[in-house]
C-alpha cells in the first residue's frame, strides 16, 4: 500500500473529482498495485463478492492500463465512471473499453447499452406485397407505400422528422412548423411543414418526381456532386428531376419545358391547378370533369355527364365546404348553360 495514496484520493478518482495531476497519480498507483491490495481502497460488497473476480490474474494487462492513462483526460469531461465493474470486465476480456461503462450514478449495477444504441438502429417500414400499403409514422403523418417501396428513419421521428425513401410513396404530413418533414430520395430532398405529396424515386433511370397535392414544398439537392437551386412547388404542380440530363421538368404552369438545373427558380402555377384547404376547393381553369370528380368524393354522390364536350368545359372559382351540393350544382350549371336532374344519389348533367 502506497502511503501517498489515500482511500479518499481513490474515491475522488472513482467519482471523477480528482484534478488532472491527482488522477494521473492514482492511475499509476492502480496499475502497479496488486488486486488484493486494492481491497483496501475498494472494499464494497460488490467488488468483494463479484463472481468474476476469482478469474482475474494477479497482473492486470498492460494494454488496459495504457488505456487508463490515455483516458485520464477524458475522465474530466464525464460525470462518473463505474471503475470497479470496469476493472473486472476489462481483465476478463483483456481490453479496457472505457466509454462503454460510463454511468450517471454509481448505484447502477448493470451496463445498459440500449439508450446509447437506439438512435443508431434504423427503423424500416417496407411494402413487400403487391398492393398499396397504408402506414402511420410516429409523428402521426400518414403514408401510402407502393409495392416494393420502403422508408427508413432514426430515433423517435418527432424532433427530427427526416426519412429516406426507396421507391414510390404518398405522404400526408402532420403540421409542425418547428420540425420540418424531410423525405430524401436518390440525392434529392423534399421539405415541407404540413402537406400532401407524392415522391416517385426511380433509381433505374436516376429520376425523382415530386407531385404536390396540398400545401407547399421546397425541393433541393443534398448531394455536393449534384448542384441545384431550390424549387418551390404549389398544389397541382410536379417536378421531375433528371440527374443524368441535369434538368428539372416543372409542370402545371403555362409552358412545360426542360429547365437547366442551375436556372431553376421559384415557380407558381397559373393554369389547371386545384388548391385544397380545410375549408374550400379553389379551381383555376379546371375541367368540369375534374370539378365533378371532387364533388363526388366530397358529397358521396355519382355525377354523370351526358356528353364529352361538357366534361371539357372549364371552371374557375371556389367551392366552400359549407355550401350545399344543390347550390354548387346550380351555380356550375348556370355558368356553363347546363341543366341537371337528380335521382337519389345520382346527378345527371346535360345541355
Amino acid at each position: 500500500m502506497d502511503k501517498n495514496i489515500t482511500p479518499e484520493m481513490v474515491e475522488r478518482f472513482l467519482n471523477n473529482q480528482s484534478d488532472e495531476a491527482e488522477a494521473e497519480l492514482v492511475a499509476v498507483f492502480l496499475k502497479n498495485e496488486s488486486l488484493e491490495a486494492l481491497n483496501h481502497y475498494l472494499p464494497d460488497d460488490e467488488w468483494q463478492n463479484d463472481g468474476q473476480r476469482e478469474h482475474l490474474s494477479e497482473e492486470l494487462p498492460d494494454k488496459m492500463w495504457q488505456s487508463v492513462a490515455a483516458k485520464t483526460t477524458l475522465l474530466k469531461t464525464r460525470k462518473i465512471i463505474y471503475l470497479k465493474r470496469l476493472l473486472i470486465a476489462a481483465c476478463t476480456v483483456g481490453v479496457f473499453f472505457v466509454g462503454s461503462y460510463f454511468y450517471t450514478s454509481r448505484n447502477y449495477s448493470k451496463v445498459d447499452y440500449s439508450k446509447n444504441q437506439v438512435a443508431k438502429v434504423p427503423k424500416i417500414i417496407g411494402n413487400t406485397t403487391d398492393m398499396d400499403l397504408d402506414a402511420v409514422l410516429p409523428d402521426g403523418s400518414k403514408m401510402i407505400l407502393k409495392p416494393g417501396a420502403s422508408v427508413q428513419y432514426y430515433g423517435s421521428f418527432k424532433s427530427n422528422r427526416e426519412l429516406s425513401l426507396t421507391g414510390t410513396a404518398y405522404f400526408e404530413v402532420v403540421h409542425d412548423s418547428e420540425h420540418p418533414f424531410v423525405v430524401r430520395a436518390n440525392g434529392i430532398s423534399t421539405t415541407d411543414l404540413g402537406t400532401k405529396f407524392w415522391v416517385l424515386n426511380k433509381a433505374s433511370n436516376q429520376t425523382v418526381t415530386i407531385k404536390l397535392i396540398e400545401g407547399s414544398v421546397v425541393v433541393r439537392s443534398f448531394e455536393k456532386s449534384f448542384g441545384m437551386k431550390d424549387i418551390y412547388l404549389i398544389p397541382g404542380q410536379k417536378v421531375v428531376v433528371d440527374k443524368i440530363g441535369c434538368t428539372a421538368l416543372v409542370s402545371g404552369i403555362e409552358e412545360r419545358k426542360n429547365v437547366p438545373i442551375l436556372d431553376v427558380t421559384k415557380k407558381a402555377a397559373h393554369l389547371g391547378n386545384v388548391v385544397w384547404t380545410n375549408s374550400a376547393y379553389t379551381f383555376s381553369k379546371s375541367s368540369l370533369n375534374d370539378v365533378f370528380g371532387k364533388l363526388e368524393r366530397r358529397y358521396k354522390v355519382f355525377i354523370k355527364v351526358k356528353s364529352a364536350d361538357i366534361a371539357d368545359c372549364q371552371f374557375t372559382g371556389k367551392i366552400m365546404y359549407s355550401d350545399s351540393l344543390e347550390t354548387l350544382i346550380k351555380t356550375i350549371c348556370a355558368m356553363n348553360s347546363l341543366s341537371y336532374t337528380k335521382n337519389g344519389d345520382t346527378i345527371n348533367i346535360k345541355k
